[in-house]
C-alpha cells in the first residue's frame, strides 16, 4: 500500500520461507521495482542489525496481522523499538501503525508487551483496531542496550533460581502488566 501511495523507499519484511510470497505479491500489484523484501526476525541483535543494514531507524513502521500470538509480542516490542525513533527537538520521531483484531479483552497482552517503551493510542476502533504506538522518548546517550543486557542477564539467572538480580532490578515495583492505572493506553476495553 505504501509503494502504490508513492513511498519512495519501501521495505516489507517476513521469515524468509514467506520472502517469495512477499516479492509474488509486490509483482502482482506492480511495486516490485520500488519495494525491497527482507527477512526479519524479531527479538535479540536481529532488529539492531536490520536497521543497520537496511538504512534505519525508519520514518513509519506499517504492521498488520502481526499481534495474534501472545508469545511473540515482546520480541515483536523489541524489534519496533530497534527500528523506530522517538520525538525530540522538534523532529519528527517514526510513525508506528498497527492493526489488531480483537479477541475479547486480548489487546491487554499488545499494551502490557508494549508498555515499556510506547504509549498507545487508538485512531480506528472496532472489531479491527488501528493504533498509533509513540515511542517513549530515550534519555539522551542511551538507546537501551545496556538496560536491555542487564535485564536479560537478570532473567537468565532467574531462570536458574537466582532472583536476587531481578529484585534489585524493580526494587519491589510491580512488573508494568500488573500495573493498574491505565496510563499508557486510552482505548476503554471491555
Amino acid at each position: 500500500m505504501a509503494a502504490r501511495l508513492g513511498a519512495a523507499n519501501v521495505t516489507l519484511t517476513d521469515l524468509p520461507p514467506l520472502l517469495p510470497l512477499l516479492r509474488r505479491n509486490c509483482e502482482a500489484n506492480g511495486v516490485a521495482r520500488t519495494t525491497r523484501v527482507a527477512p526479519l526476525e524479531w527479538g535479540g541483535d536481529a532488529a539492531a542489525r536490520f536497521a543497520h543494514d537496511a538504512g534505519g531507524p525508519f520514518d513509519v513502521i506499517l504492521g498488520a496481522d502481526i499481534t495474534p500470538f501472545v508469545q511473540t509480542l515482546d520480541e515483536l516490542a523489541e524489534t519496533i523499538s530497534a527500528l523506530a525513533t522517538p520525538t525530540r527537538d522538534g523532529r519528527d520521531g517514526t510513525l508506528v501503525l498497527i492493526s489488531h483484531r480483537h479477541r475479547g479483552a486480548d489487546f491487554r497482552f499488545v499494551r502490557d508487551a508494549f508498555a515499556r517503551a510506547f504509549t498507545i493510542e487508538p485512531i480506528v476502533e472496532s472489531d479491527i483496531g488501528v493504533y498509533q504506538f509513540h515511542v517513549r522518548p530515550r534519555p539522551e546517550g542511551n538507546d537501551g542496550d545496556g538496560e536491555e543486557a542487564a535485564l536479560q542477564s537478570a532473567i537468565g539467572a532467574a531462570s536458574h533460581g537466582d532472583i536476587g538480580g531481578l529484585k534489585a532490578m524493580f526494587g519491589g515495583r510491580r512488573a508494568p502488566s500488573e500495573e493498574t492505572d491505565d496510563e499508557n493506553f486510552t482505548h476503554g476495553e471491555s
